[in-house]
């Protein structure tokens, strides 16, 4: 066994969550400092990403994906300077896996899953990861991932008997591609 499946495997994931977001602008949803991870991805569309961690606001596309770390907080917005909603409010008050935030505009349609873990175990973890990485679809490791954003989002479409259970189990996937995908990344001599 290799260092990182010690790691993981000390790990607890204690809580996975999927949810998909249908944003038309004018729109914003703020992501506050929690002890959650988030793994996000721009299934279509576009928006910008703003962070105390980031240099200034990112403007993200269909397909990109990025993982941020617990304890970090963010916002997606349309257009920065808009109002946000707070995502807990939003999601609370959406049927199933689904929710729509926003006015009548263009649509951007945002895919995230969010896991919290067992803190001592996971803290070596997220001391080496930066708080907010972009992650590179494009190569082996990303398209996995996506292929499981996929499987997660039909599966939540189906709403099959044990369909949350097999989601939970999916998110757990998805969280160690994500973590595969960044070490894949920063070995290539990508930066997040």
């Amino acid at each position: 066994m290799d260092p990182i499946d010690d790691l993981l495997a000390t790990m607890r994931i204690e809580d996975a969550r999927y949810v998909r977001v249908d944003a038309r602008a004018p729109w914003g949803i703020s992501f506050p400092p929690r002890h959650l991870a988030r793994l996000v991805l721009i299934s279509s569309g576009s928006c910008r990403l703003v962070a105390d961690t980031l240099p200034g606001p990112q403007r993200l596309e269909a397909n990109d994906c990025f993982l941020v770390r617990a304890g970090v907080g963010f916002t997606l917005q349309d257009e920065t300077g808009g109002e946000v909603v707070d995502c807990d409010g939003l999601i609370s008050q959406a049927p199933g896996n689904a929710a729509r935030v926003g006015g009548d505009g263009e649509l951007t349609r945002i895919v995230s899953s969010r896991f919290a873990f067992d803190s001592v175990a996971a803290e070596p973890l997220f001391a080496l990861l930066p708080p907010v990485f972009r992650l590179n679809l494009d190569n082996t490791s990303g398209q996995l991932l996506r292929g499981t954003f996929d499987l997660i989002a039909r599966e939540s479409a189906a709403g099959a008997l044990g369909g949350g259970f097999i989601m939970s189990r999916l998110s757990d996937v998805l969280f160690v591609q994500a973590l595969r995908t960044c070490c894949t990344d920063v070995g290539s001599g990508t930066v997040g």
